[in-house]
């Protein structure tokens, strides 16, 4: 019995991209838009240093950054050029200086940022730190399954599926306040929703920060 040839284009769904019949893989789709966007990041780093690490999701470090380089920046014009005479020289390099160290710390951190997150190294161990805790959780190895958890977080602070089996160990541990931790992260961090139900469901039976 032959079988009958299948009409791609009537069965194929309408959200995938396909190159030569074959779909693309949507976790290989996310990454290159994860991709696109730390590339806008970077640029944005340059050109208004600290702005590019809010794009990355640290924001209190990129509004620290960006505080110091301008305060720095607005001290060195202003004693320097404008009013030579109303801001001391020494003061005016100082906040030469701080400007400088700001605007190299904004590139250093956001380039590092960025070659953490999509480094091929990083991602495999990211993988083999998430399986082998989920192995050891069936083993009821717990203690030994939150260090691979938080070794794997470390890599990537970004990823909501982490944060969520973070929590869930944590509250199988009682491990409450880090549990809560935990989850709100994952409403911070889950843009697609996929987790977000699970931890506001999970924030209202806690009971209440520091009881």
């Amino acid at each position: 019995m032959v079988p009958h040839a299948v009409d791609r284009d009537r069965v194929r769904p309408a959200h995938l991209v396909y190159n030569d019949g074959m779909p693309e893989d949507p976790v290989a789709m996310v990454e290159s838009a994860e991709r696109v966007r730390t590339r806008w990041a970077l640029l944005l780093n340059v050109l208004a240093p600290g702005s590019g690490m809010i794009v990355l999701r640290q924001e209190r470090l990129g509004v620290a950054l960006g505080s110091g380089f301008g305060l720095g920046a607005l001290l060195l014009i202003w004693g320097w050029w404008i009013v030579p005479g109303a801001v001391p020289r020494n003061v005016a390099m100082l906040g030469g200086a701080l400007a400088v160290a700001c605007f190299l710390a904004a590139q250093f951190l956001g380039w590092w940022r960025a070659r953490r997150a999509f480094g091929s190294r990083a991602r495999h161990e990211v993988a083999r730190c998430r399986d082998a805790a989920r192995q050891a959780i069936a083993e009821a190895r717990y203690q030994e399954a939150a260090a691979l958890l938080r070794s794997a977080v470390a890599l990537d602070d970004e990823n909501p599926e982490l944060r969520a089996e973070q929590a869930r160990l944590d509250m199988l541990m009682a491990r409450l306040d880090d549990a809560r931790d935990a989850w709100e992260a994952v409403c911070d961090l889950d843009e697609a929703g996929e987790f977000r139900s699970e931890a506001l469901t999970a924030l209202r039976q806690l009971p209440p920060d520091g009881s």
